[in-house]
């Protein structure tokens, strides 16, 4: 049976609660926790569910999305890499014993994750993102409140408030070499889409050499006929390669 959980967290000065929906104990295989990008959310992930139906699964809504709160500040990668923490120690995941995917920029979040070094995944999955990101241009917020993704208005998923305070708190950041420092002994799957496609893979041939330096084992899978939303266009072969990927690593 699928719960809300609500995890509280951010400290006594600003806190914050956190949605998730976590499946519970489901039989063989390690949970699997799904991490979404900028305006994604915890329901966003309830294909896994289907798909590992013998496995935990956790899929999460990061702060200002979704059904977590909406605080008015601390919208930092370095943030959402301690609810992601404080949501995983919550709901009892043990340390190399679960496989953690982010998506898109929660990738990110991801990364920022392993740098507390509390939790240490049985592997890592990346969609479509390098280990950096560039200070967001003034007028960031504004605009992307009037995109849509799949013909939905991300206004839907994400409160104006919350991508004011990410284009005020972003800066240029690099995770790669605090990354590598941890020399983890963690494999990675990194999922790259194609460069023609209306929005174009974000991965780069640099940013594959430096995941390559930061984990144990990289394995690359690629979408050359989908772009950066091949979890949405290609999403048959996307469960497909993940479910044999962490397959390897259940022990």
């Amino acid at each position: 049976m699928i719960t809300d959980q609500y995890i509280k967290g951010g400290g006594a000065t600003i806190p914050v609660t956190i949605h998730a929906l976590d499946t519970g104990p489901r039989g063989q295989g390690l949970p699997f926790i799904y991490v979404p990008g900028i305006a994604g959310t915890a329901e966003e992930g309830e294909f896994f569910f289907e798909k590992f139906e013998n496995r935990r699964c956790i899929a999460i809504s990061m702060r200002g999305r979704g059904k977590s709160s909406t605080p008015t500040r601390n919208y930092a990668i370095a943030d959402h890499g301690t609810d992601l923490l404080d949501v995983l120690k919550s709901l009892g995941i043990e340390s190399k014993k679960f496989h953690l995917h982010g998506y898109s920029i929660g990738a990110m979040y991801v990364l920022s994750f392993l740098l507390a070094e509390e939790l240490i995944p049985a592997s890592v999955i990346i969609g479509d993102h390098g280990g950096g990101v560039d200070r967001l241009p003034q007028g960031w917020a504004k605009h992307f409140a009037s995109l849509k993704i799949n013909d939905k208005s991300v206004l839907e998923n994400i409160r104006p408030e919350a991508l004011n305070a990410i284009e005020a708190d972003s800066t240029l950041l690099s995770l790669y070499e605090p990354i590598k420092e941890l020399k983890l002994q963690v494999p990675l799957l990194l999922l790259a889409g194609g460069q023609q496609a209306p929005f174009p893979s974000r991965l780069t041939a640099v940013d594959i050499e430096r995941y390559r330096e930061c984990f144990s084992e990289l394995t690359i899978s690629r979408f050359e006929d989908a772009g950066h939303f091949f979890r949405d266009t290609d999403r048959q072969k996307y469960l497909e390669v993940m479910e044999s990927f962490i397959k390897r690593f259940d022990d």
